[in-house]
């Protein structure tokens, strides 16, 4: 659902396609009219306040979270945000979820563990499964669309090294 969208939004922000839609999969299961309880909306599942920074910054004056290219657009800018914070996809979901304050604080105490044990440290369930879910979906995705074998995404998530060639 919405390839159109997500490519284009994807290539501009150097992110991963597989991971976008694994993304949005988990946040919205594609429905551009969907509302969280805590007031987010859209594919991207975005916070109105949220949502109208990042579009200023992209000079974007009119949009509308419930249409399905504004709310990627504007959701891709902000996963691309958050990698360049944080550093690797899984950290970066982990804020887009639970929030760039905790994903600092988790670091503070645990910022010097590999990336997975770091996952297992996150300490709100929802973050946690969260990272989990989108890793799955993005990973199913890679591998239904562009025949990628789901290891690549694995390591795409938590900084992996490429195996060593025997």
């Amino acid at each position: 659902a919405f390839a159109a969208a997500v490519d284009p939004a994807a290539e501009a922000e150097g992110l991963d396609r597989a991971i976008l839609f694994g993304l949005f999969r988990e946040e919205s299961l594609f429905d551009p009219e969907i509302g969280s309880s805590a007031g987010a909306i859209g594919v991207a599942q975005l916070m109105p306040a949220t949502a109208e920074d990042i579009a200023r910054r992209m000079r974007l004056n009119d949009f509308e979270l419930t249409s399905a290219n504004d709310s990627i657009v504007i959701g891709s800018r902000y996963l691309s945000m958050l990698l360049g914070q944080f550093g690797t996809y899984g950290r970066a979901v982990a804020a887009y979820n639970g929030g760039q304050g905790n994903v600092r604080s988790w670091e503070r105490r645990n910022g010097d563990l590999d990336e997975i044990l770091f996952h297992q440290t996150i300490p709100f369930a929802e973050t946690y499964g969260h990272v989990a879910k989108v890793t799955v979906a993005a990973a199913h995705y890679a591998w239904l669309y562009e025949g990628r074998d789901p290891t690549d995404i694995v390591r795409a998530m938590f900084a992996l090294p490429e195996p060593e060639e025997e």
